[in-house]
């Protein structure tokens, strides 16, 4: 048995590095499997250990080649090269392991070659494309077939897919322990962080706009984990921006600073990585709530307005002991989600849906 996991690129959004992490611990404990990429894919953003297939538009097996491309073209080229892979190089016996919308549609039929077809959903992933423009309205229908038709399907939250008989579990996205931990706080000024992105619904501004009306008394800085934010309008405020290039160093940040605020609005109760890298890392958390916060171990609030952020933030500054208290709590939440069992939980899932 071989475990195809085709991915449209080698991103950095949490879904890649789910994926990167599930493939390397299979990889590990002896299971074959392998990346499947088109051709133009880039470099990977969180290490892979398993082989990394390219595949053409024709589906065959080629070598990684630069190629200039963006937008629709490059979607449509990369979704014929997977589904024209997927049917050349998969045999009965073997499972492909999808992700996204696109990913799942590239497998969708191979079940009838004897294949086995999972697919890891870990978001409602049609808020991603809202409006009524013609695009949107595009991937939306192919959202709707992805969800419809996966004949297998592993949750990340246990929202999702409630009395569908096809739900074979629910599986949150993992963290590796020996990397994301807390360290001694060193001798600092106050040091409140967020994680810095430039689509709205991740609320960069949100954040911002609820640290400026906290209007924190004393020295403080605000250090911002730079993944495209625009920050021109809060040069009132006491920025300092660093871009992490891994793990180590996103780790590194994670432990610099001593509150991670989080202003998201979409997919609320799922699980989301600046949460569970703020608890791992021992970070007082302020956020809505997404998963695996709640209000043992962070300040969760009811909407991320800027204002309710900001109360929450001046709420934990005056309370020393329940910070103290619900770092604690974080620390042993986080312990359930080591990359270790969740990636043999994974495994048994897919044997599971291999033998039905």
């Amino acid at each position: 048995m071989t475990i195809f996991i085709p991915m449209l690129d080698f991103g950095a959004s949490g879904g890649y590095r789910v994926l990167a992490e599930l493939g390397n611990r299979w990889h590990a404990t002896g299971v074959e499997c392998v990346y499947l990429v088109p051709w133009f894919a880039g470099e990977a953003r969180y290490p892979v250990d398993a082989p990394v297939v390219y595949v053409g538009v024709l589906g065959r097996e080629t070598t990684r080649r630069t190629r200039e491309l963006s937008g629709v073209g490059r979607v449509a080229l990369a979704q014929l090269a997977l589904t024209r892979g997927l049917r050349v190089l998969s045999r009965p016996g073997d499972v492909v392991f999808s992700n996204h919308f696109l990913t799942t549609n590239a497998a969708l039929g191979l079940e009838r070659r004897g294949v086995t077809h999972v697919r890891l959903m870990q978001a409602e992933e049609s808020e991603y494309y809202p409006g009524n423009g013609a695009k949107a309205r595009f991937y939306r229908r192919l959202v709707r077939r992805a969800d419809e038709l996966a004949p297998n399907v592993i949750v990340n939250s246990p929202e999702f897919l409630v009395g569908d008989s096809r739900r074979l579990g629910v599986l949150p996205p993992g963290i590796d322990l020996t990397t994301f931990g807390p360290s001694e706080t060193a001798e600092r000024p106050l040091t409140l962080g967020t994680v810095g992105r430039s689509e709205p619904w991740k609320g960069t501004d949100r954040v911002l706009q609820a640290v400026r009306l906290a209007e924190i008394a004393g020295e403080y800085v605000v250090s911002v984990a730079d993944f495209g934010a625009e920050l021109s309008g809060f040069s009132d405020l006491p920025l300092r921006t660093t871009v992490p290039a891994s793990d180590s160093e996103l780790a590194d940040w994670y432990r610099s600073v001593d509150f991670v605020i989080v202003g998201g609005s979409g997919q609320p109760g799922a699980y989301h990585y600046p949460c569970l890298e703020a608890l791992a890392t021992g970070a007082t958390l302020v956020t809505p709530w997404y998963r695996p916060a709640e209000t043992a171990n962070a300040w969760v609030v009811a909407e991320p307005t800027p204002e309710l952020l900001s109360e929450a933030i001046k709420a934990a500054l005056g309370d020393p002991e329940q910070r103290r208290a619900r770092r604690e709590a974080g620390l042993a939440t986080v312990k359930e989600l080591d990359w270790r069992h969740l990636a043999a939980s994974a495994l048994e899932l897919i044997q599971d849906a291999a033998g039905r």
